[in-house]
C-alpha cells in the first residue's frame, strides 16, 4: 500500500531521493518514526517486524542496521529509522534544505551519508546500530584469542580472510562489515538484507560471494531467483 508516490528525475543519488520523499511529506509534526531506504539492497530475507522490535529496543534517537568508523563515525543510510525526536530536532530540520543535488556517490557519501550522521550526534542525538561494529570487532577479537584462527581446518581461505579483517582491527582501521562478514550477518545477525554493490561487483571487497544464492537459500525463506533474475538484466560483463 503507497498513500504517496512521487515521480521524479534523478538527480542527487539516494540522498537527493530522501530529500524529495520528506519534502513530499511535508508537515512533519504528526510523524513519530520515519524510514529511509533504497533500491540498494536485496531483501527482506527476513520478516521486518522482528527487526524493527529489535531496533526499538536500541538506545538513541536514530538508528540503523549496520555503522562505519569510515572517514568518520556514521549509520549506513541505506536503512535508516528516525524516531520523534530526531525528526522534530533543529538538526535534521537544518540538514535536508542544504543538500544539493550532486551525483557523485564519493561525495554523497562524505558530505551527505558521514554528514547526517554527524549532524545529528551534534545536535546532541545519538544513534544506534543493530549490527554494530564494536560488537563485530569484538567477536573477531575473541575468536582470534581463543585459537580459533589457528586451528587446522580445510578453509584455510576463510581462515586468511579473518586474520585480515583481526589486522585491521587490531591496527584500528574501519572496515566495511556488510562486505567483510556480510555472510556471518545474515546467517548469525539476522541482517535482513544483501547489499546490491556485493552481487554486482562494485569495487566491493566481498569474500566468498559466490556462495550468495546458497546461504540466502538455507537461511530464509527469499526466494534466490528473484535477485538473479534482476542481476540478468542489469548486469554487463560479468558473472556472479
Amino acid at each position: 500500500l503507497a498513500r504517496l508516490i512521487v515521480r521524479r528525475t534523478n538527480n542527487g543519488g539516494y540522498i537527493g531521493a530522501y530529500k524529495d520523499g520528506i519534502a513530499a511529506i511535508g508537515n512533519l509534526e504528526s510523524i513519530d518514526l520515519l524510514l529511509l531506504t533504497n533500491d540498494s539492497l536485496y531483501g527482506p530475507l527476513f520478516p521486518l517486524a522482528p527487526v524493527l522490535e529489535r531496533i526499538s529496543a536500541l538506545h538513541g534517537q536514530f538508528w540503523s542496521l549496520t555503522d562505519s568508523w569510515d572517514r568518520a563515525y556514521h549509520l549506513d543510510a541505506d536503512f535508516i529509522l528516525f524516531g520523534r525526536e530526531a525528526i522534530s530536532s533543529l538538526a535534521f530540520r537544518a540538514f535536508w534544505p542544504a543538500v544539493r543535488y550532486v551525483n557523485s556517490r564519493n561525495y554523497m557519501f562524505r558530505r551527505y551519508e558521514v554528514g547526517l550522521s554527524q549532524a545529528l550526534i551534534r545536535g546532541g542525538l545519538r544513534g544506534g546500530a543493530l549490527c554494530n561494529y564494536r560488537d563485530l570487532s569484538r567477536l573477531v577479537i575473541d575468536a582470534a584469542r581463543s585459537g580459533a584462527l589457528n586451528e587446522d581446518v580445510p578453509e584455510d581461505d576463510r581462515k586468511e580472510h579473518l586474520r585480515d579483517i583481526y589486522e585491521l582491527v587490531q591496527k584500528g582501521k574501519p572496515f566495511n562489515i556488510s562486505a567483510y562478514l556480510w555472510d556471518y550477518l545474515i546467517t548469525g545477525m539476522g541482517y535482513p538484507f544483501i547489499k546490491g554493490d556485493l552481487l554486482q561487483r562494485r569495487g566491493v571487497r566481498a569474500p566468498y560471494i559466490s556462495h550468495w544464492q546458497r546461504i540466502v537459500a538455507q537461511e530464509s525463506g527469499y526466494d534466490p531467483d528473484l535477485i538473479v533474475r534482476h542481476l540478468e538484466t542489469t548486469l554487463k560483463n560479468r558473472f556472479t
